[in-house]
């Protein structure tokens, strides 16, 4: 049987450093997602950052799909997050309302999410339920500083 969309929300989402937050209602800290890898994703509680390597964008079509299960197609990259609340839109890094409309999970729990980039503009992300184990909270910098230095190390190796 194959996957269906259940259902979508999309917006037109700031870039700043490089990239944009995806979060659950549910989050009660900033998040500080960890840039040590050469994912387009990083996965936090709750929340996770997607990297758009463009040279100066600054602004991309973000649409967010809920899916019932596995949708297929090729991925830029992909990674389980938990998410607490059902809840979740995007939104850039110093925005303080989201940038997309909000979308409803099936329920609270483990998610797959996927990224398939159709260009430097435009970002589909794609949710479905699993059983898989959420990626472990990927430790970020806790000094500015660091995090700057961390982050622009990681936007460059890509």
């Amino acid at each position: 049987m194959s996957a269906s969309l259940l259902r979508s929300a999309d917006g037109l989402v700031g870039i700043e450093y490089g990239h944009f937050y995806v979060e659950s209602f549910g989050l009660t800290e900033p998040p500080l997602p960890a840039f040590e890898d050469n994912s387009v994703l990083s996965v936090v509680d709750d929340a996770f950052a997607v990297c758009v390597p463009a040279l100066f964008p600054r602004h991309v079509l973000v649409r967010i799909e809920s899916w019932d299960g596995d949708p297929g197609g090729e991925a830029t990259d992909d990674r389980v997050v938990h998410f607490s609340d059902v809840s979740i839109a995007a939104r850039a890094v110093m925005a303080t309302e989201p940038e997309t409309r909000t979308l409803e999970l099936p329920a609270p729990g483990t998610y797959r999410v996927r990224v398939h980039r159709l260009d430097t503009e435009h970002v589909v992300l794609r949710l479905w339920p699993t059983a898989e184990p959420a990626h472990p909270r990927e430790a970020a910098p806790t000094e500015p500083g660091e995090q700057r230095r961390a982050l622009g190390d990681w936007l460059t190796s890509r």
